[in-house]
């Protein structure tokens, strides 16, 4: 606010320069109060507007950590299903290897049962079919021992016959021939050789020999 212009010095008398200080006391007062008013709204205003700034910085604070708060706990919730999922997941998947493995091994268990009993059934197969050939050719070699044995048999049997025959044959033609020389030896010595003493001739013995056969 500019200064008043000085009042040039005038004649006046003691009454009028206390009325003028006065009110220059009086204006000067009332500029002060009102200075003071104006530094007193001034401040109230400021410290209004930068207690109204607070307070949106506040509520922008509070507003933008409710925000992150939300946000973190949306967050916290998403990995956390994420982490059930996952967990299910491999849960899952484990089983379903497990089963997986479970069933191979089964399959193989069965597999190798089958082999076992199809080698097994094979195996008694093929000792039954060696026991068959065996039992057959034992009975065909015992039917081809028992055919030389009787075919054998009857040669030999047939062997005694001729034998036997050739046997008789024989000893009839020795008794014949020792009754030809016999005869003669009579008419020889006047019949007093190998006579008994009763008068008869002795008689001679030819055992004919047996020809058996052992037929089993």
């Amino acid at each position: 606010m500019a200064d008043e212009a000085p009042v040039p010095p005038a004649r006046r008398g003691p009454g009028d320069a206390a009325a003028r200080v006065a009110g220059i006391i009086t204006a000067a007062e009332e500029t002060a109060e009102r200075l003071e008013a104006e530094a007193e709204e001034q401040a109230s205003s400021r410290v209004a507007e930068g207690q109204r700034a607070a307070d949106n910085r506040i509520r922008a604070a509070e507003d933008e950590a409710r925000e992150i708060l939300a946000e973190a706990r949306a967050e916290s919730a998403r990995l956390q299903e994420e982490a059930r999922a996952q967990a299910e997941r491999t849960r899952a998947t484990a089983a379903s290897e497990a089963l997986a493995i479970v069933g191979r091994a089964d399959q193989e268990t069965t597999r190798q049962r089958e082999e076992a009993e199809t080698y097994a059934a094979e195996t008694r197969d093929a000792a039954d079919t060696r026991a068959r050939e065996l039992l057959t050719d034992a009975r065909t070699v015992a039917g081809g021992v028992k055919a030389e044995g009787i075919e054998l048999s009857g040669n030999l049997s047939e062997l005694g016959t001729s034998l036997r025959s050739n046997a008789e044959r024989l000893l009839r033609d020795i008794q014949q021939t020792h009754a030809r020389l016999t005869a003669s030896l009579d008419q020889v010595d006047g019949g007093e050789r190998a006579k008994t003493g009763d008068g008869r001739r002795a008689p001679v013995d030819f055992d004919v020999p047996e020809f058996t056969t052992d037929r089993r």
